[in-house]
Formats: C-alpha cells, structure tokens, sequence
C-alpha cells in the first residue's frame, strides 16, 4: 500500500498510490486527488431494456440527481458478490416501492464483457459500462480494495457510509436507510467486519444486561465527540453477548476478564490493552487520550497459535 499525504493539513490525499502510479505512470494527474463524485459519475449509465437481452443508456447526473446512491463494486466471479447481490435487490425494491429516492450503480471488477453482461442482466438497476475508465476512479477515489463493497453516498455526493453491505446485512427491512454511521456500536457478526478497515475502541463485557448499559454509557460521549469529527480516527464498539466477542478474544488472545478495554488496529497488527480493571468514563478517556498521543505500548495483534 502506497499512501498519500497532503503535507499542509495532513490529511490522506488517497491510499491507493501504487495504482494511480501504475494508471498515471507520467504524473500527469499528480496529486491524484480524489475528484467530487459527481464530477467522475457524469456520462452515460447502462440499464437493462424491458426485452432482457440489450442496454440502454441514461443520462448518470439526470438519474442520480436528488437520490441516495449505492455504488456496488462486485464481479460474477466472486461467490460473496452472488449471495449479497439477492439481498441488495430485495432491498432495491423494497425502498423502491415505498417510495424512496433510491439508486444503485453496479461498477464492475468482471474479467471480461460477456461475464458483466450477464451478471448486469439479473439487476434492476444502473451500471458504469465495462472497462470505462470510470471504474478505477471510483475505486481509487472510495479506496476499494476488495468486493463486494457498497458505497452509500448522499444527495449531494458526501459518502454516508463505506460499509452498506454490513449496514444492509443488520438491517434487512431498511428501517435505519440510509444508513448513517452510528458513533456507537455493539459488536456482533454484522459490525465486526468494521475492526479490519482501521483503528477501534472495544468495551468487552461479560454480557449481562446491566454490564452491557454500563458500556453503552461509559462510551457514549466519547463516540460521539470522535464521530463529529471531519476526519473520524477510530470507530467505537462495546460488546459481550454475541459469539463473536468470544472469537475475537480468541483471535487476538485477550485475557478473559470483565470489563476489558482494547483499542485494536487490524491493517497495523497492532493491539493496546488498558490496565484497569475498573473501567469508568474518566479511564476509558484516559486511555484514548494516551493512544492518540503515542503513549500507549503496542503489542502485536496476531492469530493466537
């Protein structure tokens, strides 16, 4: 992974450097900011045509314009892409028959046209055509690096979440659409895929109805004052009742004691685990301000033989 920083603010420009190097090999496009969505969608979408078998063409701005925007990064080949693929159309027309302002835009990572075609003809919705150059800007301006991936993007182009196939997975009615990121959550099967995509902030409990509002009210504030940051650095889960606290006590061989507070970093390997045994609001601030400030000793966050 090659990643760009602009130097003034600090700020990641892209974490995609070595691609935009090998598609730009003159640097002609250097910096390779991220253009605004709306600048790279603009052109022609495909739709399917009520006969099966041939595409149209819309108009991407005239389609998209005052609609919430999936843009789903899947291939034919992929098995993961086939299972959710039924369950994004369940859900396309669901919101689509209530009414919601809704639109999906398949970008495809398919080996050849043949396999996107017949791939694009069992959705509903639009696509970037193949092999448009479309498709690695938006992969390189989303960072996406694996698929299936679901982009949620907003009316006016501001992402709403990068992980719409784990926010449609919990939430199969659509009642929480369109899925804005909550500033605190519980770890369960659903959530879990957040730990691998950076830093986060894990209160594991022992379970227990009481244990479980304590952690909820420990980290609260403090989600919610990351949360409102422009460039959030880490997300925060509290967890104790799902299998999957179990695993991933086991995955990063963590002690088994109650409250644990960890901060894990899955893309570093890295893993810090607080001391306390008594986790109150003031500990858990502590620890975070310590984190943010170097000060906390790593150790390696690595499958437990």
């Amino acid at each position: 992974m090659l990643v760009l920083l602009d130097t003034e603010t600090g700020k990641v420009i892209t974490k995609n450097g070595i691609s935009c190097i090998e598609d730009d090999p003159r640097g002609e496009m250097f910096p390779w900011r991220p253009s605004p969505f709306k600048e790279v969608i603009r052109g022609k979408l495909l739709t399917n045509n009520s006969d099966g078998e041939t595409f149209g063409y819309v108009d991407a701005l005239t389609e998209l314009q005052g609609k919430i925007t999936g843009l789903y990064f899947s291939a034919h080949w992929c098995p993961p892409c086939k299972h959710f693929t039924p369950v994004l159309s369940a859900m396309y027309d669901k919101l689509k028959s209530e009414g919601r302002n809704f639109e999906v835009v398949f970008v495809s990572s398919d080996r050849s046209n043949v396999s996107f075609e017949q791939y694009f003809r069992t959705m509903p919705w639009l696509a970037i055509p193949y092999n448009d150059t479309r498709t690695h800007c938006l992969k390189s301006a989303y960072d996406v690096y694996g698929i299936p991936t679901l982009i949620i993007i907003d009316e006016n182009g501001k992402v709403i979440t990068k992980d719409g196939r784990m926010a449609i997975n919990a939430d199969l009615q659509g009642q929480d659409f369109p899925w804005y990121v909550k500033a605190l959550n519980e770890l369960t099967d659903t959530t879990a895929a957040s730990l691998n995509e950076g830093p986060c902030l894990i209160l594991l409990t022992d379970g227990n109805k009481k244990e479980m509002e304590s952690a909820r009210n420990i980290l609260q504030d403090l989600a919610e004052k990351e949360h409102q940051r422009e460039d959030q650095r880490l997300l925060f889960f509290y967890g104790g009742e799902d299998e999957i606290c179990d695993f991933f006590r086991d995955y990063a061989a963590l002690e088994d004691r109650n409250p644990l507070l960890v901060i894990t970093d899955c893309p570093e390997e890295k893993l810090f685990v607080c001391s306390e045994t008594t986790i109150t609001s003031e500990v858990a601030a502590s620890f975070l301000d310590d984190y943010f400030s170097g000060c906390l000793p790593a150790e390696p966050l690595l499958l437990d033989s």
